[in-house]
């Protein structure tokens, strides 16, 4: 009885993703004709290259979103946290499509961060920017996001995560080490949100308050795993545009409005 409820859960839930996926076709050939989607699908082609799509992914859906968004919007600098099958799908696009917008992707695994550069497109402004991990303790954590220079705040208190855990998917207080406040003010418009692993990731929020052009953009992938929106909403005033709940795969598009 319960494998033939799980199967009827399935297959509901495989059908609504299957309208969401339909719609978000649809909403990209509004909004670029068949040139937009026939270039997403060759980003697709490029990304399945590396790594077959899999649930650790970024959902294709909410990739198409992003193709639309970067059509509509004015959008030239966007910073990918998590490389990987996203990474190459957007540059693919990007480089059809939007030559002139560049993506900065961040991966803490070396193997993965090389492998992935070596799958771009040479022409595309797209890059992998390989970091280490840092962890800081639930104290620091919690007021990084209310003080001056979160990063510097980070750094001053933070120790390197050994490479021996870096495959866990639990890790806790983590986030990359680089140089944010190196990054010039209002110069990024899209953030992609979807690693390091943990809730850690929350961290961009604060790292890049300076860095995020208003209005701006999220998309916020896994985030009901930790209480991500409400994290961001203790640095932005921001609005969910879009949203998907289904199986194992939610992501969220919003729209930023200003600082806290």
């Amino acid at each position: 009885m319960r494998r033939s409820v799980d199967s009827i859960r399935f297959r509901v839930e495989r059908r609504r993703w299957e309208r969401q996926n339909a719609a978000a076709w649809r909403g990209l050939k509004r909004a670029g004709g068949s040139t937009a989607a026939s270039a997403l699908e060759a980003g697709f082609v490029l990304a399945d290259q590396y790594r077959a799509w899999d649930s650790w992914s970024l959902d294709r859906t909410s990739i198409i979103w992003l193709a639309e968004l970067l059509l509509q919007q004015e959008i030239k600098h966007i910073i990918e946290f998590g490389a990987g099958f996203s990474t190459l799908a957007l540059a693919g696009y990007l480089r059809q499509m939007l030559p002139e917008t560049s993506l900065m992707s961040f991966e803490h695994q070396p193997d993965y961060a090389r492998r992935i550069q070596s799958f771009l497109p040479v022409d595309s402004q797209a890059r992998v920017e390989c970091a280490e991990l840092w962890q800081v303790d639930d104290l620091v954590f919690e007021r990084l996001f209310t003080v001056p220079a979160p990063y510097s705040a980070f750094k001053a208190a933070a120790t390197p995560v050994p490479v021996e855990r870096y495959h866990e998917t639990r890790l806790h207080n983590v986030f990359y080490e680089f140089d944010f406040e190196k990054i010039a003010a209002g110069t990024v418009d899209l953030i992609i949100l979807d690693g390091p692993n943990g809730n850690g990731r929350s961290l961009a929020f604060p790292f890049l308050r300076h860095a995020l052009r208003l209005p701006g953009w999220l998309l916020i992938d896994d985030y009901l795993d930790y209480p991500f929106l409400d994290h961001c909403r203790k640095v932005f005033a921001a609005d969910v545009i879009r949203h998907f709940e289904g199986g194992c795969k939610t992501y969220m598009l919003v729209r930023v409005v200003s600082h806290i």
